[in-house]
This record gives structure tokens, sequence and C-alpha cells, in this order.
């Protein structure tokens, strides 16, 4: 009744064969989903908060659904007064008095 025969062998084999699969599957799944979501880049080309936070938001899962996005490249100029880099197409003062930009 419960002796080892050559069938139950080869289905015990083939049960460890796909559980092994699956976990292949399942753990590059789960690395390229986190790859994706470390090279999303914020959306409208500005970071507001600071890296560490917006690292630390998009691993624990809390970043939004907007900053899921993807955004085209945008050209930077330096601020010759403070030396930050600015969008051009958001050029802001830097709240200089100097500053080229304006306010």
């Amino acid at each position: 009744m419960f002796g080892l025969s050559l069938a139950k062998i080869l289905l015990t084999i083939l049960v460890i064969i796909a559980v092994w699969a699956g976990w292949r599957v399942f753990t590059r799944y789960q690395a390229l989903k986190a790859a994706r979501e470390r090279a999303v880049p914020p959306v409208g080309g500005r970071n507001t908060e600071s890296p560490r936070a917006a690292n630390d938001a998009r691993a624990s899962g809390r970043a939004s659904a907007g900053a899921q996005a993807r955004v085209e490249a945008e050209d930077m100029v330096e601020c010759r007064t403070c030396g930050a880099f600015i969008a051009l197409s958001r050029r802001v003062a830097c709240g200089r008095k100097d500053c080229p930009f304006p306010g």
C-alpha cells in the first residue's frame, strides 16, 4: 500500500523540479520589479524631496503612482551665482539677490 514504486519516485522528482522552476521564475520577477522601481525618475524633472527620502519611500512601496511615470530627459543650466543646476523649462531663482533667473 505505501511501498515505493517507480511511478511514485518519478512523480516526486517532477514535483520537486516544478517547485524549483516556479521559485526561480518568482525570484526573477521580484528582482525585475525592484530594478524597474529603482530606475523610475521623478515626474516633472524636479525632485522636491531629498534623495534619501525618495529612496526610503520607494523602498517601502510608498512612492506615489505619479512618480512611476516615465519622463523624457531635460536640459539643465548652471546658475552663475550659486552653481546649482536648474531645468531650462523651469527657471526659478535660487533666492540670492544677484540670481540671473526670474523668481
